[in-house]
């Protein structure tokens, strides 16, 4: 959940991250735990990857781009790029839900180290959405974080990286028709970092690994908290991926994540298999698909001088957790890049 609604992951940096998994686990005859913060950060910087690599399977390791989710890139990339990313997710019983995503990169020393910020905002309001022994709701979701990323470049072919999140805040929120909000969350993270390593073991073509760790403060409120007041949220989550040029046009990528989240009084983990393929055209067009964790992902781009632009589109993108509360989604991404 580019906005996706997603099970998620990811990458945030960390912090978010993880949620990814558990997901949405809403015990109907018990209410909604602290976990439930996890169906909006997949959404946000739980998924902070391009628009490009969302089109080729979601991976976040092993696909060097202008932007990137693995900040051991930061010593790979050589210009100063701008980017801002588009994603909307439309939930068949509930809100559209919309973020953006501003991303700056700098090398401090061209392909040996640099920086890159990232800040993301969402918001998501609508009806749609039924409740057990409550009815129609309005949904309310919000988001917004930031986060630096530092790597460099260690050996001729060997790259690592920090991400530190700076800041980030999540709300959710059900409204009955009548009276007051029957379930309202708020969330902080208490921390959040990934480590990430790249090794260029042909050229061009990358093996990643990233490790995400963070803590969530989360307040829960309502008649349908699960257990109102205050709880903490561990999540964790690696991901090992690698990507191969099968000629210079054809780019393929796969990767293995895997996600941990504990509240305290639940735990749940994630496996999921990401992998897609990218053909790009001489003429400066490209064509992309993919899979992520089951959902089919599709997309195009078109660079020409200093400019880049790309769209994808996913079906159901991270409905694992999302989709019994919330139903099929549509999600579309677009995002233009600017390097100089």
């Amino acid at each position: 959940m580019l906005m996706p609604v997603t099970r998620r992951l990811t990458v945030l940096p960390v912090s978010l991250c993880l949620a990814l998994i558990i997901c949405g686990a809403v015990a109907w005859g018990q209410g909604f735990g602290p976990e439930t913060y996890g169906m909006v950060g997949d959404m946000a910087m739980g998924t902070p990857a391009t628009t490009r690599t969302l089109a080729m399977g979601g991976e976040l390791t092993c696909v060097s781009d202008s932007q990137f989710t693995n900040p051991a890139f930061a010593g790979v990339e050589t210009r100063p790029v701008a980017g801002l990313r588009y994603n909307n997710t439309d939930l068949g019983r509930g809100p559209s839900v919309t973020s953006l995503l501003a991303s700056y990169f700098h090398p401090l020393r061209p392909g040996q180290d640099g920086l890159q910020l990232t800040v993301l905002t969402l918001t998501g309001s609508g009806e749609g959405l039924t409740l057990p022994y409550v009815g129609a709701v309005k949904t309310n979701l919000t988001s917004n974080a930031w986060v630096v990323d530092y790597g460099r470049r260690i050996a001729p072919k060997a790259t690592v990286g920090l991400s530190i999140l700076g800041h980030e805040r999540v709300g959710l929120r059900f409204t009955p028709v009548l009276g007051p909000p029957v379930f309202n969350l708020e969330a902080t993270a208490s921390y959040g970092a990934r480590v990430g390593a790249t090794y260029e073991w042909l050229p061009g073509d990358f093996a990643g690994l990233i490790w995400n760790t963070s803590r969530e403060n989360v307040t829960t409120t309502g008649a349908m908290a699960a257990k109102a007041g205050e709880a903490h949220v561990d999540s964790n989550q690696v991901a090992l991926g690698a990507s191969h040029h099968f000629t210079a046009q054809w780019l393929a990528a796969a990767e293995f994540q895997w996600s941990r989240i504990d509240t305290g009084s639940m735990v749940g983990t994630s496996n999921e298999w990401h992998a897609g393929a990218e053909y790009q055209a001489p003429s400066g067009w490209a064509l992309r698909a993919g899979v992520s964790d089951h959902s089919p992902t599709f997309g195009a781009g078109y660079a020409k001088g200093h400019w880049r632009a790309d769209y994808t589109f996913i079906s159901d993108w991270k409905s694992t957790g999302v989709e019994d509360l919330f139903g099929s989604s549509d999600t579309q991404s677009l995002q233009v890049v600017y390097g100089w």
